[in-house]
């Protein structure tokens, strides 16, 4: 256990569940430059009883949108959840807020083998945490990246 926490946590199996969900990808080529990616997953869970099944994340997805040239390329992207409201309090678990955040990555070919990645991350600094974040301790707010890739 560590220190803030709400005890130790015993799993044990259930008779049965009943668990119903799906996932979706897009990949669609606008023009020569401009490409479309979008992702949407959803999963819904109940026990033998009815009652929701602990530790589902709610409908989430994400869009992007890239742009390629020949050596650089640039992608806005935007991340995304739902509210979720199908929780099951005798587990602990709270119903968690819907967030969507956006960012912006870029990648420059400088050599054959080397190359530079940079981005930032949650551009307008929101506050936000997952459904399944532990003690919805807050995802990072606005970051900035740079790296540098090769290949041998």
């Amino acid at each position: 256990m560590t220190e803030g926490s709400r005890g130790v946590k015993i799993y044990q199996n259930i008779p049965s569940a009943k668990l119903l969900g799906f996932e979706q990808t897009a990949d669609y080529q606008i023009s020569s430059k401009f490409r479309a990616i979008n992702n949407i997953q959803y999963t819904y869970g109940v026990d033998d009883l009815g009652e929701y099944l602990p530790q589902i994340p709610p409908l989430m997805g994400s869009l992007s949108i890239r742009f390629s040239e020949q050596d650089y390329l640039l992608q806005a992207e935007t991340v995304w959840a739902a509210a979720q409201r199908n929780v099951n309090e005798i587990y602990g678990e709270s119903q968690s807020p819907s967030f969507v955040v956006f960012n912006l990555r870029g990648s420059l070919k400088l050599f054959e083998a080397l190359s530079v990645d940079a981005g930032v991350e949650n551009i307008f600094d929101m506050l936000y945490y997952e459904h399944l974040d532990w003690q919805q301790i807050p995802r990072p707010g606005r970051n900035l990246y740079v790296s540098l890739k090769t290949g041998f």
